[in-house]
């Protein structure tokens, strides 16, 4: 408690000492939106300052000055005119910016990855240089998305699925599949079906068509045993470079044994994707 007293006495005695606490690359956080676009679609950064005290400044009225291929050091793609006026992220706010995928020369960038050089001063008026990206991606007609409803399990947890690594296109070797809010360490088994469905079972609802070849994975969820709400798993689901994989739509669901949901078994709703190019 002395300590903290002396500290904070300290901070006010001497403003470089509290500045010297702050550190954008802990406070700012730089959201893009969305991660992976369209080719066309409006891509939004937003640069949030969660300090409660420190307050950090661009050096111009742009979030982000130009836009560079591939990553923070790549060459320039898109470049702006920013007014030279210092603009401050006082604690809590938010800044945000826009970007059209339109190059130099007034051209829809190619796909790829784009990124977007951010530089702040702190409170010490020390330039910080920070970057953030977003994938160019092609447009998938039936991108991951769930349909029916899952059935909750032990503490009201319902269980959740869905995608992570981007869209499913050919040679897409990130994108992943994740499950949460199951039970910690429970029994599982994920299907893998060419058609949906929705069945009513004593348990609850199967959302793949039985009739048609079904995959089965039976796996272990993480966390503590027995804990509701903490069982997750990630399965990596790798996209093949194989054309005739194209337009091929994919249906999945998770059953998870559960002695508090009915018949025995929670359940997520089901999750769809089409892969494309």
């Amino acid at each position: 408690m002395k300590s903290t007293f002396f500290a904070a006495a300290l901070a006010v005695a001497c403003p470089s000492f509290a500045a010297a606490q702050c550190d954008p690359n802990a406070d700012l956080t730089i959201v893009v939106s969305p991660s992976t676009a369209s080719p066309g679609q409006l891509v939004t950064v937003t640069v949030t300052n969660t300090s409660s005290t420190c307050t950090y400044t661009l050096p111009s009225g742009c979030v982000f000055s130009s836009v560079l291929a591939n990553d923070c050091t790549g060459p320039g793609v898109t470049n702006y005119f920013c007014t030279l006026a210092l603009k401050p992220i006082g604690p809590g706010k938010s800044v945000s910016q826009t970007w059209d995928q339109i190059d130099d020369n007034g051209q829809q960038v190619a796909l790829g990855t784009y990124a977007f050089p951010i530089r702040v001063f702190d409170p010490n008026f020390t330039m910080h240089e920070l970057c953030a990206t977003v994938d160019v991606g092609p447009t998938c007609p039936n991108p991951p998305s769930t349909y029916g409803a899952g059935d909750q399990g032990a503490g009201g947890f319902v269980p959740f699925i869905g995608t992570i690594g981007g869209l499913p296109t050919l040679g897409n070797n990130t994108f992943a599949i994740a499950v949460s809010n199951g039970v910690g360490g429970a029994q599982a088994a994920f299907f893998i079906g060419a058609a949906p469905a929705n069945l009513v079972a004593p348990w609850g609802t199967f959302y793949l068509d039985p009739n048609l070849p079904l995959i089965q994975l039976n796996l272990t969820l993480s966390g503590a045993v027995g804990q509701p709400g903490a069982g997750s798993v990630l399965l990596p689901t790798p996209i093949p470079q194989l054309p005739q994989l194209v337009g091929v739509n994919v249906f999945t669901q998770m059953l998870i044994a559960d002695t508090a949901s009915i018949g025995g078994i929670s359940h997520t709703a089901g999750l769809t994707f089409g892969i494309c190019q």
